[in-house]
């Protein structure tokens, strides 16, 4: 018997009733009428995508939802059942879901992936990397200590740069009268842990890493120092890197390099894992509330 559900539980379910049935899957796109093909070497317009809400279209019409939506300002929901697909930290169309692969090999993790966005925060990845350069700085913070460089009235700028957009932290730096002392790349001890990150934040949103292994985005590291001795911001990063060595004195790993690999599997599993993501949060929270006690 043809299965031709395009609701994602109705279709596994299908498939485990008869696992015969399972090689005659013929699913029609409900937008564009046309047949959804599995293959991972077939065109990608016509690829199977499962959105937020587990009803499945074809990846084009997905990406034409999204567009339409994004240049016409137009709510973006699920033509089957009017879900929200908008991104619900900045509120625009995103595309968030997973490409769906029959292949045997890849089967259990993208079910395992599918069920856990399910339950996922949908943010866009706009969003998402302004998370994720927040949690490198966090990163840097645990692999070195940086205490003697902000005792000389420095502080670190990370910028990441993905096509044509580039991001920076700490973002409110643009207002204040800063000296450049240094710039340099990813620390090739980082880079490492970083693309563990950088990978785990691709597989959410669907996106392809680079073939030969290398990292996806380009990182720029910048040590700053404000003109005003005073200012605040060299207070906020002495709390945030005398928290960051007390959090590192306290841990059973008792070795950086270790810490930090830790922290990078952590990172990596929150972009697909809600249950991760909020004991991230609260971990950050917890670090910014000692630094507003010590002000």
């Amino acid at each position: 018997m043809t299965i031709t559900e395009t609701f994602f539980p109705a279709l596994l379910q299908a498939c485990d009733n008869d696992p015969s049935d399972a090689l005659d899957i013929q699913l029609t796109c409900g937008i564009c009428q046309e047949q959804i093909t599995f293959a991972d070497e077939a065109g990608p317009h016509l690829r199977a995508f499962v959105l937020a809400c587990m009803h499945i279209f074809c990846n084009g019409c997905v990406e034409q939802m999204v567009a339409h939506s994004r240049s016409n300002n137009n709510h973006y929901a699920c033509p089957a059942c009017r879900n929200c697909l908008h991104c619900r930290t900045c509120r625009t169309p995103a595309k968030k879901g997973s490409l769906i692969h029959m292949n045997g090999e890849q089967s259990i993790p993208l079910l395992e992936r599918i069920v856990r966005q399910r339950r996922n925060l949908w943010t866009c990845f706009d969003c998402d990397v302004k998370t994720y350069i927040v949690w490198l700085h966090a990163v840097m913070r645990v692999s070195k200590d940086y205490t003697e460089i902000v005792d000389n009235g420095q502080f670190i700028k990370i910028s990441v740069k993905y096509q044509r957009k580039k991001w920076e932290f700490p973002s409110t730096v643009g207002d204040i009268d800063l000296k450049l002392v240094k710039k340099q790349s990813m620390p090739r001890d980082l880079e490492m842990p970083v693309k563990i990150i950088e990978d785990g934040l691709l597989k959410a949103h669907g996106i392809a890493g680079p073939d030969d292994g290398t990292m996806a985005f380009k990182y720029k590291i910048f040590f700053c120092e404000p003109r005003d001795k005073e200012h605040e911001m060299i207070a906020e990063q002495r709390s945030l890197i005398e928290h960051t060595e007390d959090q590192v004195r306290k841990s059973k790993m008792g070795y950086r390099k270790l810490i930090t690999l830790e922290l990078s599997f952590d990172l990596r599993d929150s972009w697909t894992d809600v249950n991760v993501r909020e004991l991230m949060k609260k971990a950050s929270n917890r670090a910014k509330r000692r630094g507003q006690e010590r002000q």
